[in-house]
């Protein structure tokens, strides 16, 4: 075990080349002496080659029938191996334990951020219910306003037809009766323009997308009123062909010129 060899007598050989440490060769003679043995007795040896081993000694006291002291028996066994592999378990350990706390304190890092970001992720989430309540309410007050506006509106919308009915139509219905017959069309398109008033015909009919001329949109009430192009002609003083082409003007304006669609039902849908 610690390079000697086993053939080889040994007797008388200085143990102080291999067993350097003086201290601990008195500690075991004490207790060897003191004992008798002494068991796995854990020592620094050098061998012969001068390499430090770990060795355990197991020892008996030999004496003779005065019970003086003659020899030790040992035994010994080379825990070198053994010691450096436990030398590296206890490094590795060390190791594994510093990562292991390194780790500890990453996660913990990270919890931390978790915890920051779940903070702030509940913030949001409540600034948003609080931001969804706020426009629930608001839609429910655009709601009521859009609700009393369209009841303004069809109180305006009667109101106004109530007074048409009331304060005008009688007066056309006098003139009818006193006017001419060829103006008797202009007055029935009064009167229906009249009764029509708080229809919204006027204010699409106008829209700038269309760009209809005044004369355009003249024509176009006459013919929503039901009115030919020949009546239409007459009424204006203009010939019919006239009528015709700013029929085909309208059309085309009104985006309906390669349909064939009505020109005076689309101008009574709007």
């Amino acid at each position: 075990m610690a390079a000697f060899d086993p053939k080889k007598d040994y007797t008388g050989f200085d143990l102080s080349k291999t067993w350097r440490n003086q201290e601990e060769r008195n500690k075991l003679v004490t207790e060897l002496i003191e004992k008798g043995y002494v068991q796995n007795y854990l020592i620094k040896w050098h061998n012969l080659k001068n390499k430090q081993l770990n060795l355990y000694i197991n020892s008996v006291l030999i004496r003779d029938e005065n019970g003086k002291p003659l020899r030790a028996e040992s035994t010994y066994f080379d825990s070198t191996k053994q010691t450096k592999m436990h030398e590296r378990l206890l490094n590795t350990n060390i190791l594994l334990e510093e990562k292991v706390k390194n780790r500890t304190k990453q996660l913990s890092e990270v919890n931390k951020i978790l915890k920051k970001q779940n903070a702030e992720l509940i913030q949001s989430e409540n600034l948003i219910k609080l931001q969804n309540k706020e426009l629930e309410q608001k839609n429910i007050a655009l709601h009521e306003l859009m609700l009393r506006i369209s009841i303004e509106k069809d109180n305006l919308a009667e109101n106004v037809s109530s007074n048409i009915n009331k304060l005008i139509l009688p007066f056309i219905s006098r003139l009818k009766l006193e006017v001419p017959d060829k103006n008797q069309i202009l007055l029935d398109t009064i009167e229906q323009n009249c009764k029509n008033i708080t229809a919204s015909f006027g204010i699409k009919i106008t829209d700038t997308l269309h760009s209809l001329s005044a004369r355009e949109i003249e024509i176009c009430n006459y013919i929503k009123n039901g009115l030919s192009s020949k009546e239409i002609s007459k009424n204006l003083n203009i010939s019919e062909a006239t009528v015709v082409s700013h029929r085909n003007r309208i059309r085309r304006k009104l985006n309906i010129n390669n349909t064939t669609i009505n020109l005076g039902t689309y101008l009574n849908s709007l």
